[in-house]
């Protein structure tokens, strides 16, 4: 096993990203952050303390591309691995600020692991860091956020309802992304899953962001930010997000919308909306986006049923289907579906969870690819 954390927080070159990410963050926004600060430190508190949280998630991905079929040891990108704590503080008016952390633990991750890469290593590094911010809550205001974390969008093309986003979820390539497609003669194509698949969901930026109160269900957000944590990127991301939650009669519903602007041109829509049924446990769920900038497009489906089968806890089972337009070149074609099984233990607050998935490419070079079929096996351990 390799153990390599990374130090290269006090480098030169991250010393030159700093100054990128003070330059890029808005005087008026980081300021009016800042500006909260010191009443909060001299208003009287009551301390809420820590929580610590985290789960494990493992199993055994298989993936057989027309020639040869390797089976992978590996941490389940649809949720990967991760530690973090909140620390949270009320204060008399009844304000709350918290801080909270967030990291995965660096264990190889099955939308990278192939056959070249089959290592199961412990390999930490700063972009494994999901949230490191602060959280400022005014009851009849709303939410205001800095720091690294989610941006308005980050989670817009993800609302399911189906208990199965343990394993099958939009982002049908965080399951075998790093595999590439095998042409008709057997020999690697340059195209791999994670080129031709995507839900143009948001991300985890360093960002200034506000969410304002819940209004009959309905939540509006907006967010500014930077990358910090990829070398030498010093692109600016707007994210700006309406998000629906609540239900009616026998129902929940739960829906959202976002727009992303990047300040190299790049512009996406994307959302997402679910249904459940909670006498039957049947439920639906639908998202899609699109690339403004390529018309590239992508559109997934998910029909469920969640079910107290056994005593252990619920069982979720779920069919999808994802097709993607125009992700590698114009008139490609991407399309995948996949069957998944979700089984709760309560007791043990565990997840056995297991999927098989097809992914479909082609394009109009006159070539021919020959599918992917993959199959996950594994378990999610929370604590």
């Amino acid at each position: 096993m390799r153990v390599a954390v990374t130090t290269t927080m006090l480098r030169k070159e991250d010393r030159a990203m700093t100054s990128i990410l003070h330059r890029s963050l808005s005087a008026t926004a980081l300021g009016g952050a800042l500006a909260m600060l010191p009443a909060l430190v001299s208003a009287q508190q009551t301390d809420d303390g820590f929580n610590v949280y985290g789960h494990l998630n493992l199993g055994v991905l298989t993936v057989d591309d027309g020639v040869s079929t390797d089976s992978i040891f590996t941490d389940n990108d649809n949720s990967n691995s991760r530690v973090g704590f909140t620390y949270d503080k009320t204060f008399e008016t009844g304000n709350k600020l918290r801080f909270h952390f967030e990291t995965a633990i660096g264990l190889t991750g099955s939308s990278g692991a192939t056959a070249s890469n089959d290592d199961f290593d412990i390999d930490p590094t700063r972009r494994d860091i999901r949230r490191v911010d602060l959280q400022y809550t005014v009851g009849n205001v709303g939410k205001f956020y800095i720091g690294q974390g989610s941006t308005a969008t980050d989670g817009i093309a993800e609302n399911d309802l189906s208990k199965t986003g343990v394993i099958t979820y939009s982002s049908v390539q965080d399951l075998a992304g790093g595999n590439a497609f095998r042409l008709a003669d057997g020999s690697v194509s340059n195209v791999r899953i994670n080129q031709a698949f995507s839900a143009f969901d948001g991300g985890r930026r360093f960002r200034v962001r506000y969410d304002t109160p819940n209004f009959n269900g309905f939540t509006f957000s907006g967010s500014f930010g930077t990358e910090v944590l990829a070398r030498n990127d010093d692109r600016e991301f707007t994210d700006l997000a309406a998000t629906y939650k609540g239900g009616f009669a026998d129902f929940d519903f739960v829906a959202g919308l976002g727009y992303a602007s990047i300040n190299n041109g790049a512009e996406t829509v994307a959302g997402s909306a679910s249904i459940f049924h909670k006498p039957t446990g049947l439920n639906f769920t639908l998202a899609a986006g699109e690339n403004l900038d390529t018309n590239a497009d992508s559109l997934y489906v998910k029909a469920g049923i969640v079910r107290d089968w056994f005593s252990i806890g619920e069982t979720a089972l779920a069919i999808d289907y994802t097709r993607g337009r125009d992700f590698v070149s114009a008139g490609s074609e991407s399309d995948s579906y996949a069957i998944s099984a979700v089984q709760k233990i309560d007791n043990l607050n565990t997840e056995i969870f297991a999927t098989f998935r097809t992914y479909e490419f082609s394009d109009t070079s006159g070539s021919s690819f020959q599918d992917i079929d993959t199959s996950f096996v594994g378990a999610r351990w929370r604590f």
